[in-house]
């Protein structure tokens, strides 16, 4: 799968997911949309300059976990100002990242 239809893929998955938990405000789901783009191609880039094994090993490493930890913090850091800080909004922000993670897998080792 190449760059853009993996951040596209994400981008849908989290904005979909956000959408359903209750968002409905136009400009909150285009953030979140903006955001999970943004921190997608830059954690894939990222990981890119990396050699990391093929296959399952590599798609669970250390530095996948620790990418997958910081763009967390990094999407609830540029979310929470639209849909306000807090606990909720960082364990939506984990959930959703385990969501579109967990579908890359499927994606990943199935094509």
């Amino acid at each position: 799968m190449n760059l853009f239809t993996a951040a596209g893929l994400t981008a849908l998955t989290e904005t979909v997911f956000f959408r359903v938990l209750g968002y409905r405000n136009r400009r909150a789901l285009v953030l979140v949309a903006l955001v999970n783009l943004l921190t997608n191609i830059a954690l894939n880039l990222s990981l890119g300059l990396l050699e990391l094994p093929a296959g399952l090993p590599g798609l669970i490493s250390l530095p996948v976990i620790a990418g997958e930890v910081l763009v967390i913090a990094a999407e609830y850091i540029l979310l929470a100002p639209e849909l306000g800080r807090g606990r909720r909004l960082l364990l939506l922000c984990v959930i959703a990242n385990c969501l579109s993670f967990g579908l890359g897998l499927i994606i990943a080792l199935f094509l």
